[in-house]
């Protein structure tokens, strides 16, 4: 049940949401070229191997289009040396790792 006053978000005229249930790799891979504006992945490649990691992006990049962002999180520590700015930035105990990077 609703709360009191609850109105549904809704999309201005002309725009569309299609939420689809699939591997992201394999449905971004289907998907045309220059696709997307942004990309937010969240804990995508916890616990993935190393290819398929190399799958995702390559089917982000596909899909991208020329500005795309990416925003990766995943509860992992940063590797030594990569910048924890992001992650500082965002104020979240849950996230090890953030980055925020253009696709293109």
């Amino acid at each position: 049940m609703d709360p009191p006053d609850y109105a549904a978000p809704t999309l201005p005229s002309g725009l569309a949401l299609e939420l689809v249930c699939a591997d992201a790799a394999a449905y971004l891979e289907s998907c045309p070229t220059a696709s997307f504006v942004g990309f937010s992945l969240s804990n995508i490649l916890d616990g993935t191997e190393p290819a398929y990691g190399e799958r995702l992006m390559a089917a982000v990049r596909h899909s991208a289009q020329d500005g795309a962002v990416v925003v990766l999180r995943s509860f992992m520590e940063p590797p030594p040396g990569e910048s924890t700015e992001w992650a500082a930035r965002d104020r979240s105990m849950l996230w090890g790792r953030l980055t925020i990077e253009k696709v293109h």
